[in-house]
Formats: structure tokens, sequence, C-alpha cells
């Protein structure tokens, strides 16, 4: 019989009735019972929640019906309280409290490699760019003239920090990654004096003709030679620097090519050559203007392409040697300035 709030019900009601006691049972467990027969059980698909909620699997037997669209296997012998195995929950093997799985087949414990993200590795993992390298180029092309008005106060001050903790010799060979509208490109120019040579590339050539007239103007256009690329690939001989200049540009590279550009810092550097990165950091735990900042670049990566990263840490995975890293705040934002250098032996 089943019971639900007290009162006995028919097992007809169900289509199921109550198994039969075996054959010399005597209400404990024999040596060698005897093994009763059973029928497949068949049940609804829609179940009624009361009745179904307190039915004893001990207790039922199976009973034709007409309506049922699934059949467990046949069983022999009493009936266990548990449901058929089609019926059991499926999903993830559950685990002990302290993280291990059991194992059915030897009954050994396992400690089961989770592949979901810590809340640590949740804060350093950087994102990525996800507009094109066209579109980039188009979109700095238009804003170009305006450039300094947007965003030259906020580079401004890390900017020339930047150059003077590089502090080139004169007759030094530089590079400048992603020299925008070049007022490190004079800077750098000026401090390596007539026997120097100050290179820089960048993505757009509305940038590379606001830099050619900076230049012009300082008078520094024998020192200086431009070029329009991608630094993925570095048009210049291994070797070939003393010394190479990122300000505000590493963090526009996809997060794949980050080490790309690195390799080729490292590559056309000189033993012993030093660089100097200045960019946002994802440096600690984000704050809230990291995250809206962060939440902004994915949500409109045409218009917020950069994004924080891990300066020091992509510097050291490249195989540059740290020589010293500043923290810098830039409106709310992390920053790191990172001087490094091309170890002897490398």
């Amino acid at each position: 019989m089943l019971r639900h709030g007290g009162l006995a019900e028919s097992p007809s009601q169900f289509n199921v009735g109550a198994q039969p006691a075996a054959a010399g049972w005597s209400g404990r467990r024999e040596s060698n019972p005897q093994p009763t027969a059973w029928k497949a059980v068949t049940l609804p698909l829609s179940y009624s929640r009361p009745a179904f909620s307190n039915l004893s699997w001990g207790a039922v037997r199976a009973q034709p019906a007409d309506y049922s669209t699934r059949t467990a296997p046949a069983a022999a012998g009493r009936a266990r309280s548990r449901p058929p195995e089609w019926c059991t929950r499926r999903g993830p093997v559950p685990t002990h409290a302290n993280g291990r799985i059991k194992e059915a087949a030897g009954g050994t414990l396992k400690t089961p490699q989770s592949t979901m993200e810590t809340p640590a590795q949740s804060h350093l993992r950087v994102s990525g760019v996800t507009r094109s390298k066209q579109d980039a180029k188009s979109a700095y092309d238009r804003i170009s003239r305006w450039y300094d008005l947007l965003a030259g106060g906020f580079e401004k001050k890390h900017r020339d920090a930047a150059v003077r903790k590089l502090a080139p010799d004169v007759g030094n060979v530089l590079l400048e990654i992603g020299f925008g509208t070049g007022h490190s490109i004079v800077a750098l120019a000026e401090l390596v004096g007539v026997s120097g040579k100050v290179y820089g590339i960048d993505l757009s050539e509305g940038m590379l003709a606001i830099t050619r007239s900076r230049v012009e103007v300082a008078g520094m256009a024998e020192r200086v030679v431009l070029e329009c690329g991608d630094a993925v690939r570095l048009p210049f001989a291994p070797d070939f620097f003393d010394g190479i200049f990122i300000s505000f540009a590493l963090e526009l590279f996809d997060t794949p090519e980050i080490p790309l550009v690195l390799s080729e810092c490292m590559r056309t550097l000189r033993r012993g050559g030093r660089i100097c990165v200045v960019a946002m950091s994802k440096k600690g735990r984000p704050n809230g203007m990291t995250r809206l900042y962060e939440w902004l670049h994915e949500k409109l990566p045409r218009y917020v392409d950069c994004r924080p990263i891990l300066v020091k840490e992509s510097l050291e995975d490249a195989g540059f040697r740290i020589l010293e890293v500043t923290d810098v705040s830039l409106s709310g934002l992390r920053g790191e300035l990172v001087l490094a250098e091309r170890p002897s032996t490398i």
C-alpha cells in the first residue's frame, strides 16, 4: 500500500501492485533466498506529484500499462530500495568534501583536475582585442589630428617619465613602437644627438603624417626614420637597436600577438640593450575603474580598443631581465612602467 498524508491508497490507482514476499521469507536475511521473477517496470512520463514523491521502490511491482513510453530492464531477486538505473539522476559524479572522487571499480580515491577558473586566475586573464588591424588603422587615421586632445593629457606625464627612465646615450640607435603623434620620437631624437638615430613604426598613416610634420618643425628630420607597419614583424636586422621604447601601445595588440611583438624586440635589440614599456596594467586585484574599463572594452571594442595587460610578466616570458618596475596611476586605472634589458647570454 502507498500512503500519502496518512491515507492508504490502492496500488491499482497507479497501475502497480505490492511485491509478494519470497518463499520462506520471515523478515530476516536468508543465506540463499529464492529469486522472484520480475516483469519489466513501466511507468508514465507524467506522474502525479504526491503519489510519485512517496513511491517506495522496494514495495513496487511491475504491471502492464499501455500508456508507458519507457521500460526498465528486467531484474531478478528481491527488490532493492532504489529506483531503476534509467530513473536515477544523470549528472556529475558526486565528490567528497575534500574534492576527491571515489572510483566505482577499484574503490580508490582520486583528485579531479578542475577546469573551472579560480578567482585568482580570473582577474589575471587578459581579454583579447576583437577589432581587426584594418579597422584599427582606419580609426587612428580618422582621429590622428585630434588624438592629443583626446589622450595627450592622459599619457604625457608617464610617457615623459618613461623616456627619462630609458635614458639613452648620445649616438644610440633607438626604436619606438606605436609612436602616435610623435612627442616621444622628438624627445628621444634630442637625447641621442646628431650621431644617433631614432626609428619609429606605427600602423596608422595618419599618425605618421602628424609625426613627420612634428619632426620637421623640431629640426630632427636627419635623425628620425619613420615607417608605417605592424610591429609583429619588424623590418630590421637582428641586434640593430641599443634601446626600444613602447608607450601605451603594447596593450593595443591582441593577446596572442603580445609575445610576438616582444619576441621581435628581443631579436632586434642588441645584447645588453634596454627596453622601456609603459602601459595599463592588470597588476593586483582590479578596482572598480578597471572593471568598468574592461567592461567597456568588451562591449564597445571599436571605441575602447586597448585594455590592461600583464606588463612585467609579458616581458619576463619573452626572456627579458627586469631592471625596475614603477607603478603609475592613470586616472583611477593602474599602470606599470617597466625597464628591462636583453641578457648578454641571449
